[in-house]
């Protein structure tokens, strides 16, 4: 049986090895009542002394559930005060947002979660923002991408540490959490939307993960995760390479629209082009806020490749748009 030193040297390793923390440093842990956030709670208030560390809880009402996110809100408050941990928390009516955006409810959800996040970040001064993904939301989350075509660098998974958000519990797996949970008799609450198997990501939880396991691979979660690691290293060697070329293709930049030249974007090999590609939707959207496909890719490449004038619309309101010499990617509400 795993001890409790045993998840907490593991999630400490993880830190050290992608340097997540550093001495004295402010925290934002986001909290949503689920078993991976209070596990994450738990383990850094654990390390708190450790890393002399100020902790601080966001958790953000989503207005999907009810009463039962209420009393959500209503158990992480509970958890913050008896740890002695600051809590902000906020409602937000998302679905309202996804209808008015005309975006999916997760699409939605994740927006507006992470900008309450960085909000979050900013009043309390955080140095770090917390999240709770594990090894099971990575394995998810490639086989999601895979189901979509997403390409080599959507397979390199969730990163560890992105600006500043870290992911201390990434290297874990939910058994793992769930073991460390029972054994030290700390409560937590279950979602109930995600019991279901209808949105894509449970599907894969519930449904294709474990017939995988049990008709292919017992040890399928390991696996993908050992590809993941090695996918995520040539991605980071893909990327370096492809950042210098990016800045010879470029004309203007800004926050909503990247312009290109197209005779030089052209001339390039296509693994390259497509990197450039999703490379410009991330800068002007923001890194996994747009879930583009293959064909969203082709599709866009299909104007630079066939020297013709028009415009692809692509998800999330990014436009990929040829015009003369000029080839741009930009966010079609902001132009």
């Amino acid at each position: 049986m795993r001890t409790k030193d045993t998840l907490i040297k593991k999630v400490q390793a993880t830190i050290n090895f992608y340097k997540m923390l550093k001495n004295g440093d402010t925290v934002l842990i986001g909290v949503s009542s689920g078993p991976d956030s209070v596990c994450l709670l738990h383990v850094l208030k654990e390390l708190q002394d450790e890393y002399n560390l100020s902790l601080h809880i966001a958790h953000l009402n989503h207005g999907f559930r009810g009463a039962e996110a209420d009393e959500d809100a209503m158990f992480v408050q509970g958890m913050g005060d008896s740890l002695g941990i600051p809590v902000i928390a906020e409602y937000s009516d998302i679905p309202a947002y996804a209808r008015t955006e005309r975006k999916s409810k997760q699409e939605a959800a994740r927006e507006v979660r992470y900008r309450f996040f960085s909000s979050v970040a900013d009043k309390t001064g955080a140095d770090r923002i917390a999240l709770g993904h594990t090894a099971d939301d990575q394995a998810e989350t490639f086989l999601m991408r895979l189901l979509r075509g997403s390409g080599s660098h959507g397979l390199s998974g969730i990163p560890p540490v992105r600006e500043r958000i870290i992911r201390p519990l990434i290297g874990v797996f939910r058994d793992e959490i769930d073991e460390y949970l029972s054994m030290h008799d700390i409560r937590y609450r279950i979602d109930s939307s995600n019991l279901t198997a209808v949105y894509l990501r449970n599907k894969i939880r519930l449904e294709l993960i474990p017939y995988l396991a049990k008709e292919y691979n017992p040890n399928i979660m390991e696996t993908i995760i050992r590809n993941l690691n090695i996918l995520r290293d040539e991605d980071i060697f893909l990327g370096n390479y492809v950042n210098r070329i990016y800045k010879d293709v470029v004309i203007n930049e800004s926050e909503v629209m990247i312009q290109f030249d197209a005779g030089k974007l052209r001339s390039c090999e296509e693994p390259v082009k497509r990197r450039v590609i999703r490379c410009a939707v991330e800068s002007v959207k923001g890194e996994g806020n747009v879930a583009l496909s293959f064909q969203h890719v082709e599709d866009a490449l299909s104007l630079l490749q066939h020297d013709k004038e028009g415009e692809i619309h692509l998800p999330s309101g990014i436009v990929a748009e040829r015009s003369g010499k000029i080839f741009s990617i930009y966010i079609k509400s902001a132009v």
